[in-house]
């Protein structure tokens, strides 16, 4: 009987469906809120501190002075001296200083010495005098007499 109501009866044959799984937060998967939406600020640029802009001047200053006493003055005291002694410069002066009548001296700049040359009668003595490093050198003469 069994077996009868078995084949008598149509079989039912249904599909296997898988249950439907709820969505839940996992590791894999993130389900956070929607991000809000950004709303555009007028943006407003930062004032600069007074002392920024004092800065700056003191920095300009600075470098002006500096310009002024390594550019401008030595090239306008090489100018000065060009145009008043020449290329030869070259210090002549005569006087009687005791030697045995009148001397002429002869004064001149040679590389980092100053060379004077005293002519008596004749002859000449040579006196040089160093002067390190310094350029631009302008050699005058003069007596002085120092026993008064």
């Amino acid at each position: 009987m069994l077996y009868a109501d078995y084949e008598g009866k149509e079989q039912e044959t249904t599909t296997y469906e898988p249950p439907v799984l709820k969505r839940r937060a996992t590791v894999g998967h993130d389900y956070t809120a929607p991000s809000p939406k950004l709303v555009a600020v007028p943006h407003e640029k930062p004032k600069k501190h007074y002392l920024f802009s004092v800065g700056i001047g003191m920095c300009m200053i600075v470098s002006l002075i500096l310009l002024w006493n390594m550019v401008v003055v030595p090239w306008w005291h090489g100018l000065e001296l060009q145009w008043h002694y020449g290329d030869n410069q070259v210090s002549v002066m005569g006087a009687d200083v005791g030697h045995g009548g009148t001397s002429r001296f002869i004064a001149f700049d040679s590389e980092n010495d100053i060379v004077v040359v005293e002519v008596v009668q004749k002859r000449y003595i040579v006196y040089i005098i160093p002067t390190g490093k310094v350029q631009n050198k302008l050699i005058t003469l003069s007596v002085k007499d120092v026993t008064k």
